[in-house]
C-alpha cells in the first residue's frame, strides 16, 4: 500500500484550505437563503433580494431600496407587499389573527378595508420542487378571518364549501348547521390556535437574465379556490445560480507568509534538535547561531547605551561605588582629590571584581545560617599554626576532609601528631571522591587501580557508594576568636604561582587579614592577576549547572563522553562540572546520587559505565586509587613500577637524594624545545591544535577529546615530547586541575600507562572534521583565520596565497616574524612546524622501539641510567651514547650523561665543557652549537 508522507499531508492541507471544505462538503450546512441545486449543484444565494430597514442615523443612497417588495392583485381588488427572506420593512399593526408579538416576522401581507392581513411568516429555507425554485411563508392570517372576500367584490361566485359526503352546501344551508358549528368551535377551542387554517405565500423564483431588469420583480399569479394559498413569481438575477463563492483563504501574500514562517520553524526548531542533540547545548545556546544572535543583541545594546549615555548621570550611583569629586569648596579644580577619589574608586572594583568564589561563597552560606557566623581565614600555614590555635581557641575537635594527594598525606599526617600531641581528638571524611582511595587499593588486592574494571569490581566488595548527608538548617555561635600569638609566615619559595602573579603577595600582611576580619583574601592582596576566564565558582554556581544539567533527563541519563563533540563552544557540549568537583563546591557523591536518580527513573536505555556521567566519576577515582598506591612516584616516570619509560625528548631532572622530580628538564633538542613552546601558546600552525590550547590559556578549560588530541600531538603522535612537559602545563593553565587525574591521563595519552594502543593517533586535520566542518571553533578561538574557506581551515598552508591575501592573513614563518611594510595590514598565521605525516611515523617507529625494549620507571637499567645501550643512537629521543649519568638512590640526572654543572659550563661558554657535551652526541648532531642546559621549572608536582 502507497502511505502518504505525514509531513507533506500536514504541508498540502496547510497551504490548500479547500482540500478541507471540499471534503467535508456533504457534511456542510448551508447560510439562510442559500441552496445548492440537487440537479445542476448550482448554488443559489437569495439574500441579496431582501430589503433590509435602514440603520438609524445614517442616509440612504437613492439607488437603495427602502420599502418591501410590491405586487398588484388586479382583479383580486387588493394589492401585495411583500419581502423575500425577510420580513417586510414597514411598520406592522393589527394583522387579524396573528398575535401582536409575531407581527415584526410578516413576510407578506395585504390590506382589505382598512385591516391588515397576513400571507405568511418570515422564511429562510428556499426549496426546489422539480426545477422551480420556491420559497414558502405560512403561518399567516386565519383563512376564514374575513367575512366578505376580495374575490366576491367583483361579482365571482363565493366559494363553496363540501360536507364530509362529498355535497355541496349553500350559505342558507349554513345557518342549519350553526349549532353544529358552535360545537365545531368549542372542540377548537380545545385543539387551540394552531389547528386553524392559516394563510400562506408560494413564491417561485425565475432567472432574470437582463442586465437592464430591475433587482426583482414581483407578480401576483392567484389564490387557491377557498383564498387560503397565493402565488407569487419573483425574476431576480440572483435565481439564476452560479457557482459559489468561495473565501480565498489567502492571497499571494499570505502564501508566501506561510512558506517563511514554515523555514523559519524548520530553522528555530531543526537548529535547536541539533545544538541539543549533538552539540549538548542548554538554555538559550540551543537556539541555531546562538553566538550571532548573542552578538546582534550585544550589539544593539551597546548601540542603547552610546546614545543614553548623556542621561547616565541621572541614574541613581551604583552600591559600593563613590561618586568622583571634581571642584573643591570654593568651586575651582582641586587635581590632587581627585587623583585621590579615582584611585579609591579602583580600590573598591579591586574589592568587588577580584574575589575568590569558592570561598566567598561558602562565607555567604555560613552567615545565610548564622548571622554571627562566617568563614573564618586565620593566614599561615596549617603545621604551624594549629599547635597554637589548639590552645588559644580551648580546641577539642580537629574534622578535616581526607586528601590522598601526596603532598597533602604528608601535610595532614604532621597535622594529626600534632593534634595528638595537644590532646585534639581527630576526625577524617572521606568526600573527594566516591570510594576511599586507600580502601580501594586494599579490595584491589593492594594493587594501583589501573584499569576501570578493577575500579568496579574493588568498589563492588566495598559496597553502596554512600550517599550524601543533607547541609545543616542551623549553625552555633562562633566562640572567643581572639588570636594573641605571632604569625610564622610561610617560606615564599619556591612560588608555585610565580607565573600568575603581577605583584608582590601580601596576604601574609596580618594572620585575620588587613582588617581583622578573618576575609578571604582577594586577587589583589595575593598578587595574581585578574582572572579572564568566563567561568565562576561557589556551591550556589555549581548547584544551578547541576540541576540545569539534571532537567535534560534524556541528556543526563543517555550522556556518553566520546560523543560529545570537542568544538563545541557556548556551550560546551559537557557539564563542565569538573572544577566543581576539584575545589568541593559540589560534593562528588551529590553529583553521583542525582544523577543516578534520574537514570533509575529514565524509561528508555540509558547510557552504562564507563561512558555514562557516573561513569566518568569513577574514571576519577581509578587515578586517585592509583596515586593512593605510588605516591610521590606517581606523577614521574623514574621510579614508577607502572610507567613505562619512553625515551622521550625534554626528559624531566630528577634529584638525586630524593629520586623526585625537580622541576626542572633537560633540552636535548632545541628544536624540541622550540616545538613545546610554540605548542604552550598556540603557534604550531595546526590551527586545531593551537585554537584548543588558546582556549585553555585563555578560559582554562577544554574538552577531554581536545585534552586528547593536544596531548597526543606533544607526545607520541608528533613532538615526542615528555609528557611531564604537558603535564606542568596543564597544570599550570586548567581551573580543574586535580593532580591524580591530571598525570593520569597524560599518562594513558601518551602511552605509558593505563593504555598501550600507540599507534592509534589524532589527526590534527582529519579529527576536527568529524566534528565541525565548517570550522567554527578554529574560527572562535583563531580569529586569523576566520576569514579562511573551511576547505582551508584545518590546513591554511595549503589555500593560494591570492586566497590567502583575500582573507587577510599569510601563512608564513612561525609566527613570530615582524611584518614588512606592505603587510602591516595583514594577519600572519606560521606554518606548520613540521609534516605531521611525517613525524607521526617517527613517533610511532619510537614507540614501537620502546615497547620493544619494555622498560617501565623502576627498570634497574633506568635508574642506573644504562638504558641508553638497549636503544639505537639514531632513534627518536635522546639515545645517543652509551650509558645516561648513573645517580644514586636512582634517577635520571640529565640526557646526555653529564651532570647539570656540565650544562650550565656548557652555556656559559666553557671550552671543555663543550666538547664534553659534543661527546655525547651522534655525529649528525654536532655542530648544532650548545644548548640550554635546562630550564627552571616555576612550578613542581
Amino acid at each position: 500500500m502507497r502511505r502518504l508522507h505525514l509531513g507533506a499531508f500536514v504541508l498540502a492541507i496547510f497551504l490548500r484550505p479547500e482540500l478541507i471544505a471540499a471534503a467535508s462538503e456533504d457534511k456542510e450546512i448551508n447560510e439562510p437563503c442559500t441552496l445548492h441545486s440537487p440537479n445542476t449543484n448550482s448554488f443559489y444565494d437569495l439574500r441579496p433580494l431582501a430589503v433590509l430597514p435602514p440603520e438609524p442615523g445614517k442616509t440612504t443612497g437613492t439607488d437603495q431600496q427602502v420599502e418591501s417588495w410590491h405586487a398588484k392583485g388586479y382583479d383580486y381588488q387588493a394589492n401585495f407587499t411583500l419581502n423575500l427572506c425577510a420580513p417586510v420593512v414597514e411598520n406592522m399593526t393589527d394583522i387579524v389573527g396573528v398575535e401582536e408579538n409575531l407581527w415584526r416576522n410578516v413576510s407578506a401581507y395585504y390590506e382589505f378595508k382598512g385591516k391588515n392581513y397576513s400571507i405568511g411568516q418570515q422564511s429562510s429555507e428556499p426549496v426546489f420542487r422539480g426545477r422551480k425554485l420556491v420559497l414558502n411563508y405560512t403561518d399567516g392570517s386565519p383563512c376564514d378571518a374575513e367575512l366578505i372576500r376580495p374575490s366576491e367584490l367583483d361579482g365571482r361566485a363565493p366559494t363553496l364549501k363540501r360536507d364530509e359526503d362529498g355535497k355541496t352546501a349553500s350559505k342558507d344551508d349554513d345557518e342549519d348547521d350553526d349549532k353544529e358549528d358552535d360545537d365545531d368551535d368549542k372542540k377548537d377551542d380545545k385543539k387551540g390556535k394552531d389547528s386553524k387554517r392559516r394563510k400562506s405565500s408560494l413564491i417561485s423564483l425565475l432567472c432574470e437574465r437582463d442586465p437592464l431588469a430591475p433587482p426583482v420583480a414581483v407578480s401576483f399569479v392567484g389564490a387557491s379556490p377557498d383564498e387560503c394559498t397565493y402565488f407569487f413569481e419573483a425574476r431576480a438575477h440572483a435565481a439564476c445560480g452560479g457557482a459559489r463563492d468561495t473565501k480565498q483563504g489567502m492571497g499571494p501574500g499570505g502564501v508566501f507568509g506561510v512558506l517563511a514562517l514554515i523555514a523559519v520553524l524548520v530553522y528555530v526548531l531543526g537548529g535547536c534538535v541539533y545544538q541539543r542533540t549533538v552539540m549538548h547545548a542548554r538554555g538559550w545556546r540551543q537556539l541555531p547561531n546562538y553566538s550571532m544572535w548573542a552578538g546582534i543583541g550585544v550589539f544593539l545594546r551597546d548601540t542603547f547605551i552610546i546614545l543614553t549615555s548623556s542621561c547616565a548621570r541621572l541614574i541613581p550611583q551604583r552600591r559600593g561605588y563613590s561618586t568622583l569629586s571634581a571642584s573643591g569648596a570654593n568651586g575651582g579644580v582641586r587635581r590632587s582629590s581627585r587623583n585621590e577619589d579615582e584611585n579609591r574608586l579602583i580600590d573598591q572594583l579591586d574589592e568587588e571584581w577580584e574575589e575568590l568564589d569558592c570561598q566567598n561563597d561558602l562565607s555567604a552560606s555560613i552567615t545565610k545560617l548564622n548571622k554571627k557566623s562566617k568563614l573564618l581565614v586565620i593566614r599561615e600555614g596549617p603545621t604551624t599554626l594549629l599547635p597554637k590555635l589548639f590552645k588559644a581557641w580551648k580546641i577539642t575537635h580537629l574534622v578535616f576532609e581526607k586528601d590522598s594527594d601526596p603532598y597533602a598525606k604528608d601535610r595532614d599526617d604532621e597535622v594529626v601528631r600534632a593534634s595528638k600531641d595537644a590532646g585534639v581528638q581527630v576526625v577524617t571524611r572521606v568526600g573527594r571522591t566516591l570510594y576511599d582511595p586507600d580502601e580501594l587499593v586494599k579490595k584491589n588486592g593492594g594493587k594501583p587501580t589501573m584499569s576501570i574494571s578493577q575500579v568496579m569490581t574493588a568498589g563492588s566488595k566495598i559496597g553502596e557508594i554512600a550517599k550524601p548527608i543533607a547541609a545543616p538548617t542551623s549553625l552555633p555561635d562562633p566562640g572567643d576568636t581572639k588570636l594573641d600569638f605571632d604569625q610564622e609566615r610561610p617560606a615564599s619559595t619556591p612560588d608555585l604561582n610565580a607565573a600568575q602573579r603581577d605583584r608582590e603577595d601580601e596576604s601574609y600582611s596580618k594572620l585575620a587579614g588587613p582588617k581583622g576580619d578573618f576575609s578571604v583574601p582577594t586577587l589583589k592582596e595575593l598578587g595574581l592577576k585578574e582572572a579572564s576566564g568566563p567561568h565562576s565558582g561557589g556551591e550556589t554556581v555549581g548547584l544551578k549547572m547541576l540541576q540545569e544539567v539534571l532537567n535534560d533527563k534524556v541528556y543526563t541519563a543517555t550522556f556518553e563522553k566520546p560523543n560529545t563533540a570537542p568544538t563545541a563552544f557556548e556551550p560546551q557540549a559537557t557539564t563542565l562540572m569538573s572544577p566543581y568537583l576539584h575545589f568541593g563546591s559540589i560534593s562528588c557523591r551529590e553529583f553521583y546520587w542525582r544523577v543516578q536518580d534520574v537514570v533509575n527513573k529514565f524509561k528508555g536505555k540509558a547510557s552504562q559505565p564507563p561512558t555514562s556521567l557516573t561513569g566518568q566519576l569513577l574514571f576519577r577515582d581509578m587515578y586517585f586509587g592509583a596515586q593512593a598506591k605510588l605516591g610521590h612516584e606517581f606523577g614521574q616516570t623514574v621510579g614508577n613500577s607502572h610507567c613505562r619509560f619512553i625515551p622521550w625528548h625534554l626528559p624531566s631532572k630528577i634529584d638525586q637524594q630524593s629520586g623526585l622530580y625537580t622541576g626542572e628538564y633537560s633540552i636535548d633538542s632545541p628544536e624540541a624545545e622550540e616545538w613545546l613552546r610554540r605548542w604552550k601558546y598556540g603557534c604550531t600552525g595546526f590551527p586545531w591544535i593551537d585554537a584548543l590550547m588558546r582556549q585553555l590559556r585563555q578560559e582554562g578549560w577544554i574538552h577531554h577529546l581536545g585534552r586528547h588530541a593536544v596531548a597526543c600531538f606533544l607526545t607520541r603522535g608528533g613532538c615526542y615530547i615528555d609528557w611531564q612537559r604537558g603535564a606542568d602545563v596543564f597544570e599550570e593553565w586548567l581551573i580543574d586541575h586535580e593532580p591524580a587525574c591530571n598525570v593520569g591521563n597524560w599518562q594513558w595519552l601518551s602511552c605509558t600507562a593505563f593504555y598501550a594502543q600507540f599507534y592509534r593517533c589524532y589527526s590534527p586535520v582529519a579529527f576536527p572534521q568529524k566534528w565541525d566542518k565548517e570550522g567554527d571553533f578554529v574560527r572562535r578561538y583563531v580569529p586569523e583565520l576566520k576569514e579562511y574557506p573551511k576547505k582551508y581551515i584545518y590546513e591554511p598552508w595549503k589555500c593560494p596565497i591570492a586566497d590567502q591575501k583575500k582573507a587577510g592573513c599569510v601563512i608564513k614563518g612561525d609566527g613570530a616574524e615582524e611584518k614588512t611594510k606592505h603587510e602591516e595590514s595583514t594577519k600572519v598565521y606560521p606554518k606548520p612546524m613540521f609534516d605531521f605525516g611525517e613525524r607521526r611515523t617517527i613517533c610511532m617507529d619510537g614507540m614501537k622501539s620502546a615497547y620493544h625494549v619494555n622498560l617501565y620507571g623502576n627498570s634497574p637499567k633506568v635508574l642506573d641510567g644504562t638504558w641508553k645501550s638497549l636503544f639505537d643512537d639514531a632513534a627518536e629521543g635522546p639515545t645517543e651514547g652509551e650509558q645516561a649519568c648513573q645517580v644514586p638512590n636512582g634517577g635520571l640526572e640529565g640526557s646526555n650523561g653529564m651532570d647539570t654543572d656540565d650544562h650550565a659550563a656548557a652555556a656559559s661558554g666553557d671550552d671543555a665543557a663543550e666538547e664534553k657535551l659534543n661527546k655525547g652526541r651522534s655525529k649528525r648532531k654536532r655542530g648544532q652549537g650548545t644548548l640550554d642546559g635546562h630550564v627552571k621549572k616555576s612550578k613542581k608536582q
